[in-house]
């Protein structure tokens, strides 16, 4: 399989050309959502590539929304608009109907969301009732409940969500994430069922998703389930139920055009809902087919089926269906082109014949009274609209009980007495009816209305210090919280102090004043207030705070503990971004203020006022940091005397860049020149669009006095030139104060290495030069302190960091990788590394290099050590071809240094010729890609464009894909070699795209092709570039386009095309082919078989045939050849020119087989003009020979004509057990079993997948699974971490779509029992998410309950390398297992894993035998029996017999020993008797041979035993094997030792 270069998992190509290497881990998995699922066009002009489509399968097969979901935003009822809305009767046929909505055009312009909707009755909108998510997967409403479900993908994963919501508001009563597709599909509630807990069936996707199933499901309003009835066919649009229980479905049938699914007619059928049987009633006439989701419902009153079609048209319509007929007819159209699922006719409010809705209704409550009345007006009609008469009681229900009640007369305004004295204030929620002897009206139901006395709302206060007074203000209240009564004349206020004591109340004004001195340390101040009404209290109202007083360093604030209180925080850029407190995590207590996108960063940070004294210092210290390396924040400090910006006026730290995520330690000396109030002001000044800048650890020390030493001058720190462990620190002393005065004199200065005292110089002399030489064992980074101290005490520390020693070695200048001579043979060479990071020159024998391999994420090293500038190895085995790109890094004692990367070669074997076709939107041959100026190379599939396929129906093709003009790709092959061809040529197809609306704006894409001799550097233009118009004679089709090779005949090439955009977004190509330009001219261009086969089983060889003739071949066949032997001949009638064929060929392995079989192919064609590229490469298929038992004794004799064979029957009991590797080299690929191992789902969840690679069987967030066979060769899209340890296949477990904790296990064959030591590899696919595994073992069952853990095996962290594991197992394991079990992982791969099985007898049963002669199966059935006669040989013949078991479902044995019968002339067949040859314990016994000749030879052809046979003859041997020939009978035998 063809490689596609990338190191990530996207159809983009990597770039040929890489900055400098670092070795650097694998990228992390891509954890973003992709919702979209509209298609792109080719003639898209600027638009982003398209999203992948959903799966292709049933509704969303076909009918799909026409755009991806809404998420449900926040939407309600206007206010006072009652939530129980009346369902009238209407003068119209046509029932209310409500259902939900998950397309229409408001919320395609996101001026809406999907929701519940009531569908007009004639031409109009929908009409909007709360919001809901789509019923794309199922909905039905039971008892005032909606119940639905929604499904959509997110990153290829399928989510579904299971969602009730009240009907009456809207809201959620319940939600659940089903993992069982089977409640997926178009549902119906069973109107003949218990109204209590009514039926519901659905037609929905089976369990794998893979059919359709009639379920019968059950709801609540939190779990749905369903239960399969039975299977069935087709394509379903909607259900319904009709009064009868007679279930109907809307089924459609279409077409494919291209990548889209047609819908082309549509049939009403009725279904058995217990059997699942479908009966035709009709095709549905008169209406459109439904190309989009849509639903129906049936009115149970009329019988009359209302259908909502979404036609291919993009509109929406309602339609009535003749249950009879079929026939359709048009009732109005949905102005806003709704998709309306889960439809249903809601129950009416009334009876016909019962009253009709009160109307006017209002509540009369005086001020606080509990004591009121509800005023009315009774209907004048009954609920079917005809004039009311007769008896008629109106009747009020306060929180659903009954509270007043009233006859009345129709159409009279009354009043109904209510009394909610025992009940007390509150809100009530009043229910509305008129009733008769026919039943009750319609209910009014009004929520929320308030009846007595209401609490106060909160005021709004605030907080002033003014000459020496706490200022309090709030704004009057004048409503209550509920809307209730409020008695504004009894409303007084409470004001309370930051202490929660009261200091005012029943104040009925809105102010407040208190006396407050300035307090010597400092404090916050604030105040609430309450409003108090006849005893009900409102939320206290708390003002801003005012902080007093000032800070007596020591200072350190816990912003955790105080917040920024006296802090005062400035927005200067005025973009509303200030500095907060992080609360959590690592940086829990810092600062920090973050990004502007567009301004740069002009934030203040401003400590409370600090009370300093003049002729003192202190040190303010802090740490800083940014978010990380890639985002540079920048920082100043300054200092002044007043919280303000123009306050700040001196400086501490000049603006200073952040470049890392790690903290950086700041300390500065701050002297104020008088006494007073000071404010240190941190100011974020970063660059626009960084991310966030933090301070944490501010400290400010105590006093100290400023008449101490300031800073030495000239503080240098110089390695020592050679690379020795030496540093020479020179400086000047102190000749001024901290405050800068000059100074007096100094009692000493000392110096600090990394915090230890080094060197004391005593009483220097104030200005003095000093110098000291630190003699240190180890080198490194180091930093030395200086600090001078006089009699007022500690001066200021000057720092000066140095490295000592040789650092790791500057960068490599530059690397040049090379192919030899040998094919997958490379040179890279290097300029040398002579120096370090810090420009010491290195001794020549310091520096060896590491050469390190890309395998598309990340640097490999694989030589070390490695001296010199030049390195030659196999980078790939002959026969195989890759691109290559490697590094060089120095390295030294000291670390690696930064390396150096070459351009990316293809190296290896080069392909006869290239035949790419892109199968299935893959790669047959390795590609690369180079974007310009940001355009890319997509590998497409038919899914991928909305109005081109391939060329050849394959499925796949590419495109240069550019937004922008000028943008395109440079898309270039592996080496190609010339040799074998005749007149030499490149051919390819190229779409023309042409917008039919404008067919004169013709496609001037351009493409390019060049060329590149193997062992040159550049480029050739051989096509220059060219308008695909002018390339094309076709509009909208694929244009063969053919481009000369001649000029490179016979040499190696490689071969770029080149796409740039111009008008068009897309350039497609498809079918590239490098091969000779003859009119006939067969091919055979690849072939394929299993790597490994089981002795005795069958296999497929698949061979590919290609016709590069510019004519049409009539018929042709196909040879195969095993091991240079002729063994199959398949004839073909023919193939088209250009066109490509599959051959295939079904062989056996022989059951004798114990080396490879060499199997190649040749194509036989007696008009081809070039045979050389006739014959196939040769593949190996290896032997896996049998480890059964096979039969014993087998002995030969030949008499009158024949060979008769006997054997015993195989051992079975007693078997050497053998130790054995499952590499899993011949198990199926992505097949979830392999052999007698059994593999556990214990977690029961889908898995998930890989983002733009498909993984065959396994849907991403749907298919549940424990492990299955990864197989590299059939995959593509995956780089080189998914390769095997070994070989190209082994077991992997996937991560859980919800990214829960993975509960997979592996459970081995059965084991001998006895104590052994088992070993395998393991890997995490990405080290970032590293997998967890532990070894369990079992001396019952292979039930996960059987098992026990190996406490000491447990991994949590498995490496992403390949890494082999060794476990004990005690006496008695029968079984071992590999455990699974991480949580937010990604991939377990496991490989190689060693042990030994048990030889089960008890498992094996005899099917029969096969007899070999000469190596070839002679018997065309079974042998039943344990003895074979041989008529078909010739006189004077030796013959080799071997004969093997065939057991039942196992397979093939082990082969017996050989035994070699010579058949006697005529003569001596007369004469001869039946021989026997045995070995048996040392000796070897030969019977009935009396007058014979009796010859023993060893192994070696010597003769070590010649004589003339008795009856019984016995010869004692060493241990050994021999060949015995007695008379004309010759065995070979095995004598123990």
């Amino acid at each position: 399989m063809g490689k596609f270069l990338s190191g990530i998992f996207s159809v983009a190509l990597i770039m040929s050309t890489v900055v400098s290497p670092s070795l650097a881990q694998i990228l992390k998995k891509d954890n973003a959502a992709s919702t979209s699922s509209a298609k792109a066009t080719v003639t898209m002009k600027a638009q982003a590539a398209p999203a992948e489509s959903l799966k292709k399968n049933a509704w969303y097969y076909a009918l799909k929304p026409r755009t991806a979901q809404s998420p449900i935003r926040s939407q309600k009822a206007s206010a006072g608009k009652l939530v129980n809305k009346a369902v009238a009767k209407s003068d119209s046929e046509i029932p209310t109907i409500y259902g939900s909505v998950i397309y229409n055009d408001q919320i395609d312009a996101d001026l809406a969301t999907t929701g519940l909707y009531e569908l007009p009755k004639s031409e109009g909108p929908t009409t909007f009732l709360f919001p809901a998510q789509g019923a794309n997967g199922g909905g039905v409403c039971i008892n005032g409940v909606y119940h639905s479900v929604n499904y959509f993908t997110y990153f290829g994963m399928l989510i579904v969500s299971y969602v009730s919501n009240d009907m009456e508001e809207g809201e959620v009563l319940g939600m659940s994430e089903p993992k069982d597709l089977s409640v997926i599909g178009r549902w119906a509630v069973d109107p003949t069922s218990d109204p209590a807990s009514p039926d519901v069936y659905g037609i929905t996707f089976t369990p794998s998703g893979d059919s359709m199933q009639l379920s019968s499901l059950e709801l609540t309003n939190t779990e749905v389930s369903a239960t399969a009835i039975a299977p069935v066919d087709g394509y379903w649009n909607s259900i319904a139920f009709d009064n009868q229980g007679q279930l109907y479905g809307i089924s459609y049938t279409g077409e494919e055009q291209g990548s889209d699914f047609i819908v082309t007619n549509a049939y009403l059928n009725k279904i058995d809902k217990t059997t699942g049987s479908v009966t035709p009633v009709a095709e549905i006439s008169g209406a459109p087919a439904p190309q989009y989701m849509s639903s129906c419902c049936i009115d149970p009153k009329s019988g009359k089926m209302y259908w909502n079609v979404c036609p291919a048209d993009n509109h929406s319509y309602m339609y009535e269906v003749d249950l009879a007929t079929g026939a359709a007819r048009l009732l109005y159209q949905i102005t806003g082109n709704d998709e309306i699922m889960g439809m249903f006719i809601p129950d009416p409010a009334a009876e016909d014949g019962a009253p009709a809705e009160c109307e006017n209704i209002k509540f009369n409550f005086d001020g606080s009274s509990l004591s009121g009345n509800v005023s009315l007006k009774t209907p004048s009609t009954f609920f079917d609209g005809t004039p009311g008469s007769g008896e008629l009681i109106i009747t009020v229900l306060v929180n659903d009980e009954e509270m007043g009640y009233s006859e009345a007369s129709w159409g009279t305004d009354i009043e109904i007495p209510v009394d909610l004295s025992l009940t007390g204030a509150g809100s009530y929620t009043f229910t509305i009816f008129a009733s008769n002897d026919v039943g009750m009206g319609p209910r009014t139901k009004i929520k929320n209305v308030w009846v007595g006395a209401d609490t106060p709302e909160a005021t709004t206060a605030t907080l002033t210090y003014v000459n020496g007074n706490m200022e309090v203000s709030w704004l009057p209240v004048t409503a209550s919280v509920n809307g209730g009564y409020l008695d504004l004349d009894n409303l007084t206020y409470t004001v309370k102090d930051k202490d929660g004591a009261v200091v005012a109340e029943n104040l009925t004004g809105t102010s407040f004043s208190q006396a407050v001195a300035e307090p010597d340390e400092i404090i916050s101040y604030f105040y609430t207030v309450e409003a108090v009404c006849n005893g009900l209290v409102s939320a206290a109202a708390k003002t801003n705070v005012i902080v007093l007083g000032s800070v007596v360093p020591p200072y350190k604030p816990d912003f955790l503990a105080t917040g920024f209180a006296g802090w005062t925080i400035i927005d200067s850029n005025e973009d509303n971004k200030v500095w907060t407190i992080m609360t959590d995590g690592n940086d829990a207590g810092a600062a920090r203020i973050s990004y502007n996108t567009t301004l740069a960063m002009d934030d203040w940070l401003i400590t409370p006022p600090l009370r300093l004294e003049a002729g003192k210092a202190y040190e303010v210290s802090f740490d800083s940091k940014a978010y990380g390396s890639m985002f540079k924040e920048r920082l100043e400090v300054k200092f002044g005397k007043s919280n303000s910006v123009e306050g700040m006026t001196e400086v501490l730290l000049e603006p200073t860049d952040m470049v890392s995520g790690d903290y950086a330690s700041f300390s500065q000396m701050l002297i104020p020149d008088e006494d007073g109030l000071y404010f240190v002001g941190f100011h974020g000044i970063s660059d626009k669009n960084k991310l966030h800048l933090y301070v944490n650890n501010i400290k400010i020390a105590a006093a100290v006095s400023a008449l101490a030493p300031g800073l030495v001058s000239n503080l240098t720190a110089t390695p020592d030139a050679s690379g020795a462990n030496r540093c020479t620190v020179s400086f000047n002393a102190p000749d001024k104060t901290m405050n800068g005065l000059d100074l007096a004199s100094l009692t000493k200065v000392e110096i600090l290495r990394d915090g230890e005292l080094v060197k004391t110089f005593p009483s220097p002399g104030v200005g003095a030069s000093l110098s000291f030489v630190d003699e240190m064992e180890a080198g490194g980074n180091v930093t030395y302190t200086v600090i001078g101290h006089n009699a007022d005490g500690v001066g200021l520390k000057a720092k000066v960091s140095a490295f000592v020693g040789f650092d790791i070695p500057a960068a490599v200048p530059s690397a040049k990788i090379t192919g030899t001579e040998v094919d997958g043979q490379v040179t890279v060479n290097w300029e040398p590394v002579t120096t370090d990071i810090n420009g010491l020159s290195f001794p020549a024998d310091k520096v060896t290099y590491i050469i390190a391999a890309s395998d598309g994420s990340k640097w490999v090293p694989f030589a070390e050590n490695i001296k010199g500038t030049s390195y030659t190895y196999q980078a790939v085995e002959a026969g195989k071809q890759e691109f290559v790109q490697l590094a060089v890094f120095p390295s030294s004692d000291a670390g690696v240094g930064e390396g150096a990367a070459t351009e990316m070669i293809p190296v290896g074997t080069p392909y006869d010729g290239i035949y790419e076709s892109f199968t299935g939107g893959k790669l047959n041959y390795i590609w690369g890609s180079k974007s310009i100026n940001g355009g890319n190379l997509l590998i497409c599939t038919d899914q991928s464009l909305a109005d081109v396929t391939s060329m050849d129906g394959d499925g796949g093709f590419v495109t240069f894909n550019s937004s922008y003009a000028d943008g395109g790709a440079d898309f270039f092959s592996g080496l190609v070699s010339l040799g074998k061809m005749v007149n030499p040529g490149l051919t390819f197809f190229l779409y023309n795209s042409i917008n039919e609306e404008n067919p004169d704006n013709r496609n001037i894409n351009e493409v390019s092709v060049s060329v590149r001799e193997i062992g040159t550097e550049n480029w050739v233009e051989i096509m220059k570039p060219t308008t695909v118009d002018e390339l094309c004679d076709v509009d909208n089709a694929w244009n063969k386009v053919t481009v000369s090779l001649a000029t490179y005949a016979g040499k190696n090439v490689q071969i770029c095309i080149t796409g740039i955009t111009k008008l068009f977004v897309n350039t497609m190509i498809d079918n590239i082919r490098v091969s000779s330009i003859l009119d006939n001219d067969l091919h055979a261009v690849s072939i394929s078989a299993p790597a490994k086969v089981k002795c005795g089983e069958g296999y497929n060889v698949s061979v590919g045939v290609v016709n590069d003739g510019t004519l049409d071949a009539p018929a042709f066949s196909v040879e195969l050849y095993a091991d240079g032997n002729l063994i199959a001949t398949r004839d073909v009638e023919g193939l088209a020119s250009l066109a490509s064929t599959k051959v295939d060929f079904n062989c056996v392995m022989s059951g004798l087989a114990t080396e490879p079989v060499s199997v190649y192919a040749r194509v036989a064609y007696s008009a081809d003009e070039n045979e050389a590229n006739n014959q196939s490469s040769s593949v190996e298929v290896m032997p896996v020979v049998s480890k059964l038992p096979g039969v014993d004794n087998l002995e030969g004799s030949a008499i009158n004509g024949e060979v008769k064979l006997t054997w015993d029957e195989p051992t079975l009991e007693g078997g050497e057990p053998e130790m054995i590797t499952d590499d899993f080299e011949d198990g199926d690929a992505f097949a979830p079993e392999y052999g007698d191992w059994t593999f556990v789902d214990g977690d029961g969840c889908p898995v998930g997948g890989f983002y733009g690679l498909e993984l065959p069987g396994i849907i991403s967030g749907a298919t549940p699974g424990s492990f299955w066979i990864w197989d590299q060769e059939s995959i593509s899209g995956g780089n080189k971490t998914f390769d095997a340890h070994s070989g190209k296949k082994y077991l992997f477990s996937l991560f859980r779509s919800d990214n829960g904790t993975v509960d997979d296990w592996a459970i081995s064959p059965q084991l001998t029992g006895e104590a052994q030591t088992i070993s395998f590899w393991a890997k995490s696919y990405d080290g970032q998410y590293p997998e967890s595994i532990q070894v369990y073992y079992s001396t019952g069952g292979k039930t996960v309950s059987d098992f026990v853990a190996i406490e000491e095996s447990i991994v949590e962290g498995v490496p992403g390398d390949w890494t082999m594991y060794t476990v004990d197992l005690p006496q008695g394991a029968k079984y071992f297992a590999i455990h699974s079990f991480a949580t937010d992982s990604y991939m377990l791969m496991i490989d190689d894993v060693t042990y030994t099985p048990a030889v089960l007898a008890a498992t094996l049963q005899i099917a029969g035998y096969n007899v070999y002669r000469d190596g070839v199966k002679i018997n065309s059935e079974l042998v039943y029996e344990c003895e074979y006669i041989d008529n078909n040989v010739v006189e004077d013949t030796q013959y080799s017999y071997i004969v093997t078991v065939v057991y039942t479902e196992k397979g093939e044995s082990k082969p017996s020993d050989e035994v070699v019968v010579l058949t006697p002339s005529g003569v001596d067949s007369v004469l001869s008797g039946e021989i026997s040859i045995k070995a048996i314990d040392s000796k070897v016994v030969v019977s009935n041979a009396e007058g014979h000749d009796i010859v023993i030879s060893a192994a070696n052809g010597s003769v070590v035993y010649r004589g003339i046979g008795q009856s019984k003859t016995e010869i004692a041997l060493p241990g050994g094997v021999y060949i015995v020939k007695a008379g004309n009978k010759v065995v070979k035998v095995i004598v123990k030792g």
